[in-house]
């Protein structure tokens, strides 16, 4: 058999030693840029969405407790029924209150201020009292209230009566709650004079509290 050497010699020149090297330099180039595109892309949806979401940690089981009876005070029996008929009467419909406020109506004028309208002042009040408390409940501080409280099953993330580490039975009771509470405390005053209140117990017009300066606040 007659063997083409002129074949054979053009293919040994393709791959010789330094055609493979460089070779292997493209093919290597080329894996790394497609491995970095693919981890770009991986990396930017992953932050896309730990930016769209927080990472809530729960107990895998949690034991509570409870007595199995208590003798409870007539008086007591008799506010806490309250709290329930007016928790159910009225938690819906100051919920939605809270979610869609009026725009339109000054707050801090309390020549504005009527009964009616306790719904929607509550809403900046909210607002205000649950920020800074407990930054809206993303607080991981293992000593406040709100996580006292949410470790029970129960919840306070808006800071009230933390001296007796009071509990909400839910968040619905809460936002009953604080409407109620500023129609009692609050009628005719202004909003940060609310504010001062709820934080120290006095009516001073402004306060740090009321300001935002959470660092001179009580």
């Amino acid at each position: 058999m007659k063997i083409n050497t002129k074949k054979e010699s053009k293919v040994s020149k393709i791959f010789t030693p330094k055609n493979k090297k460089i070779g292997k330099v493209v093919l290597f180039s080329l894996s790394f840029i497609l491995l970095t595109g693919l981890f770009y892309v991986g990396f930017s949806k992953a932050a896309k969405f730990l930016n769209a979401n927080e990472f809530v940690k729960y107990p895998v089981v949690k034991i509570q407790f409870h007595k199995p009876f208590e003798f409870v005070p007539n008086e007591v029996m008799a506010e806490r029924r309250a709290m329930d008929k007016l928790i159910q009467e009225k938690s819906i419909e100051w919920a939605e209150e809270l979610k869609n406020p009026d725009p339109i109506i000054d707050f801090n004028d309390p020549t504005t201020y009527k009964e009616e309208q306790i719904q929607k002042y509550a809403q900046l009040f909210w607002d205000h009292i649950w920020e800074s408390e407990s930054s809206k409940g993303k607080n991981t501080d293992p000593t406040a209230l709100h996580i006292y409280c949410r470790n029970k099953g129960m919840w306070n993330e808006i800071g009230y009566s933390p001296s007796t580490k009071y509990c909400f039975s839910s968040e619905a009771e809460a936002i009953a709650f604080v409407p109620e509470y500023i129609q009692r405390n609050c009628d005719g005053k202004l909003l940060s004079q609310c504010l001062c209140y709820w934080n120290k117990g006095t009516k001073d017009e402004t306060c740090a509290y009321s300001e935002g300066n959470l660092s001179m606040a009580n």
